[in-house]
């Protein structure tokens, strides 16, 4: 199950955020890719796209989208300069969780 920061379900919380906000959203796996994509979102990030292409090809990832970096440790770096308001997620970076809820803006 796909959660957000702050989007979504993470830890027991909620916080939601419309896909229409200032600053949309990155997703942070392939999974949160698809579903996104499916619902006709189109996510500020995502990472590994080249990959993406070859491996899951549909839902297909517009030109434009920026690559995050690896789906295991994200560019924080570039997040931060693309500034989305919050990020879709399946849990595995919450290691990450407190500098991802200072990113989201």
């Amino acid at each position: 199950m796909a959660s957000a920061l702050p989007l979504g379900l993470l830890a027991g919380g909620t916080q939601p955020v419309r896909a229409k906000d200032a600053g949309g959203v990155c997703a942070l796996d392939w999974t949160s890719a698809q579903a996104l994509l499916s619902l006709g979102i189109v996510p500020r990030g995502l990472p590994e796209i080249d990959r993406y292409r070859r491996s899951v090809v549909e839902p297909a990832v517009p030109d434009g989208v920026a690559d995050i970096g690896a789906r295991a440790e994200p560019n924080l770096e570039l997040l931060d300069r693309l500034a989305p308001a919050g990020f879709v997620t399946d849990g595995m970076l919450s290691a990450v969780r407190g500098r991802l809820e200072r990113i989201a803006r």
